[in-house]
């Protein structure tokens, strides 16, 4: 009985603290939105500053992926990071790109701190979970979007810096839909992630240990 009183509690507790940190909240999505173009051009090592030589930028990592994001979440929040991607080489690029830092990267975020807080484990427990957890979690958004980058720089268009003929080319696409594009993976990674940093083995035996014959609440 007590071990269902606690299911149904971190259930509630889920669908109230979800439902909190989904809401939209202006003020928090866009210093969010703001410190994502922030950390990600850090990341990817964007260099704004023109070359003293009088040449082209430096691209991403010292290739020639030339990115420059900018936070445009007054603007449009549904679609409020811009990004401009130009293909060192030649100069050719796109301007009009954009994405939702709240898709790509609030979402998965506020899922696992949803999960971790309503878990019925002691405080330190949930505290180094969510310090482990939301590293981990960041680590994936930083892998979406750059899935999203190399995905934009793959092709035969003018700016694209290679092509990968096949099996590789489905296996890019693959990557980049399951990754940056269907919405499951939001929920999925951070699920994953929470049960990783979240639980021990002896709450799995303590779980499965219900399920032994002759066993009760």
């Amino acid at each position: 009985m007590v071990a269902r009183k606690k299911v149904i509690g971190f259930f509630v507790l889920l669908i109230v603290l979800y439902t909190l940190f989904a809401w939209p909240n202006p003020t928090v999505e866009s210093a969010y939105s703001r410190g994502f173009v922030k950390c990600a051009e850090f990341l990817m090592r964007v260099d704004r500053d023109p070359p003293t030589d009088g040449g082209p930028p430096k691209g991403v990592y010292g290739t020639d992926a030339i990115v420059w994001l900018s936070s445009e979440y007054d603007k449009d929040r549904e679609r409020d990071v811009r990004f401009l991607t130009v293909n060192r080489l030649n100069g050719r690029g796109v301007e009009n790109e954009v994405t939702s830092s709240r898709h790509v990267g609030y979402m998965p975020a506020a899922v696992f701190l949803a999960l971790v807080l309503a878990t019925p484990v002691r405080w330190k427990r949930r505290v180094m979970a969510l310090i482990l957890g939301l590293v981990l979690v960041h680590v994936f958004v930083a892998a979406r979007l750059a899935m999203i980058l190399v995905h934009k720089f793959h092709g035969d268009d003018s700016y694209c810096l290679f092509h990968w003929d096949s099996p590789w080319d489905t296996v890019l696409e693959v990557a980049f839909r399951l990754t940056a594009v269907v919405p499951a993976s939001i929920y999925v990674v951070p699920l994953i992630i929470w049960i990783a940093v979240t639980f021990r083995r002896e709450d799995w035996e303590t779980l499965l240990s219900r399920f032994q014959p002759g066993e009760s609440d």
